[in-house]
């Protein structure tokens, strides 16, 4: 696949907005952020509802995993509102997104027989470890609670979960497109 402007400019897009509306729950003043997230969640599948009649039906084969990523991300949601109830948006959000590629890389190895060339593998190591540092440096000498550490990696597990099972989904679908609309 070649990377062009338009899929550079679809990442960096999706990119701001999973920040924007990871820093809405977190700085949200006397809310829940469970409550705020499954607001978040709400809206994208309302979303979602006026794009399914564009897309193709998913295959039979892709809505065990439909089902199953929906389950996954109910934890998600969890572990990401205990993330920022327990540590700062600096510390969690950089402490999970940039430890998911890891687990990706050893879970995806281990349980699909996906194994990444010698190069992409030294690659999403050093991305994961700059991105996991952020945490540790805009921390700088304050100390994050264990809770902390530990929502923000059971996070950072789930998203690891999830990520596998849409892959395998995507691929069962047939068209990845139409797995992640109605996974919405």
């Amino acid at each position: 696949m070649e990377l062009t402007l338009g899929i550079t400019l679809a990442v960096l897009g999706a990119g701001l907005l999973h920040a924007g509306w990871n820093a809405l729950i977190k700085s949200s003043v006397g809310g829940d952020a469970l409550l705020d997230t499954a607001s978040v969640v709400a809206g994208s599948s309302i979303c979602g509802f006026f794009v399914v009649g564009f897309v193709a039906f998913p295959e039979a084969s892709a809505w065990p995993f439909i089902a199953a990523s929906s389950v996954v991300h109910f934890g998600y949601y969890v572990t990401l509102a205990q993330a920022y109830r327990t540590g700062d948006l600096s510390f969690a959000y950089p402490l999970m997104r940039g430890s998911a590629p890891l687990l990706v890389t050893i879970l995806g190895s281990a349980l699909l027989r996906e194994l990444p060339s010698a190069q992409m593998t030294l690659g999403i190591v050093l991305i994961s470890l700059g991105i996991v540092s952020i945490a540790f440096v805009q921390g700088g000498r304050r100390k994050h609670p264990p809770s902390a550490i530990y929502w923000a990696f059971a996070n950072a597990t789930i998203i690891a979960t999830y990520t596998l099972i849409d892959g395998a989904g995507a691929r069962a679908s047939g068209n990845a497109a139409s797995y992640v609309t109605w996974l919405i």
